[in-house]
């Protein structure tokens, strides 16, 4: 059985950033104890996310590979894998003494992407462009990316979206001021929990993020990897891109990129001509990408959950067993339980009042 419990998740660097659908931690700690009796294996977490997996797999004593498609996932990731010495602890103190000193907060800076004055107010985005003219000035791109990270997580909260599952603009009336001060509040608690994590990981212990389709992974050997632990998308649940998409565009990134090779997306499926044959196909594409990079008797565990396409219930286990045969999978054990009715999504009419559940499913490397 498994717990599926978020109290650990304060624990440690869990909560540096939110983020959408993120799965307990407790999942990947239980399947790595029971499955790895040796230390320094390779696990990969294919849809790695915010890099819970990686961190995990860190604290456990392995290395790690994560690939996400998401740009924010993966500078969260980057901030949990990475080791902060001393000096790097120092030097973020300095970047937080030297804002919290700040009086005015100018910027020659211009920002300017689709409906900008829509969502942001005139002061707020001249205090986030003030942020980013400091973190521009920092020379450790380790610095840069825990400075990002803390800005990152308050950009909903200053912007005019309701909140970050609700992408619905309401007027919050933001104070002169209050963006950096909310700014400054993230940071120092992320500066302490990246202290309190670096104590805790081997600094010999290798991690590395990528940000490729996970039908193909181009960079990962085959026969390299000793344990997969990842969740799929959930097929018609999510547009990942558009929780993320005011990050990315103050922050500097693509979304059309993420968008592009988003699996399962509500976008997807938008059309009633779009039924989840094209979500199968893409299981069954990374499926064998699994295969590829594992080694033989290695083990997957997946955490999916069942979806509703066309007003139909897509029981997602019940796929996972077919095409897992197909590929001579072996399963060895299984735990589910029902998804949250009141889960908040971007829009209501998502909501569904089928029974849907979530799987963690265990299965073997056969070759």
């Amino acid at each position: 059985m498994f717990d599926f419990k978020y109290e650990y998740e304060q624990v440690l660097a869990h909560s540096i950033h939110s983020y959408p659908a993120k799965f307990p931690a407790l999942v990947p700690k239980q399947i790595i104890q029971n499955h790895l009796s040796k230390k320094n294996q390779v696990i990969l977490d294919p849809f790695s996310g915010c890099g819970t997996t990686l961190l995990e797999g860190l604290i456990n004593g392995h290395n790690v590979i994560g690939n996400d498609i998401n740009f924010i996932g993966n500078l969260i990731a980057s901030v949990k894998t990475s080791p902060y010495l001393e000096n790097h602890i120092s030097n973020a103190y300095k970047h937080f003494d030297k804002l919290s000193k700040s009086k005015v907060y100018n910027s020659d800076r211009i920002v300017d992407f689709y409906n900008i004055d829509h969502w942001f107010q005139k002061n707020v985005q001249q205090e986030i462009c003030f942020i980013l003219d400091k973190i521009d000035k920092e020379k450790s791109l380790r610095l840069q990316n825990l400075f990002k990270v803390s800005l990152s997580e308050i950009i909903i909260k200053v912007s005019n979206q309701d909140s970050d599952t609700r992408y619905e603009a309401v007027q919050k009336n933001i104070k002169n001021g209050q963006t950096i001060s909310l700014y400054l509040k993230k940071l120092y608690m992320n500066i302490e929990k990246v202290k309190d994590l670096s104590s805790r990981i081997d600094p010999k212990l290798t991690s590395k993020i990528l940000c490729q389709d996970t039908r193909k992974l181009k960079d990962i050997k085959s026969d390299s990897v000793d344990l997969i632990i990842t969740s799929p998308p959930y097929a018609n649940t999510y547009d990942y891109y558009l929780y993320h998409k005011h990050r990315m565009n103050w922050l500097g990134y693509d979304f059309s990129y993420s968008r592009s090779l988003e699996i399962g997306s509500r976008l997807q499926f938008s059309s009633k001509k779009d039924d989840i044959s094209i979500w199968e196909e893409d299981i069954h594409s990374f499926l064998k990408e699994f295969k590829r990079v594992s080694k033989n008797k290695s083990v997957i565990c997946l955490v999916i959950g069942d979806s509703v396409v066309n007003k139909k219930l897509f029981k997602a286990d019940d796929c996972i067993y077919d095409l897992s045969k197909k590929l001579s999978f072996k399963h060895l054990y299984s735990n589910s339980e029902s998804l949250s009715k009141n889960t908040r999504k971007f829009n209501h009419k998502w909501r569904s009042k089928l029974d849907k559940k979530e799987h963690v499913i265990v299965m073997q490397v056969a070759k």
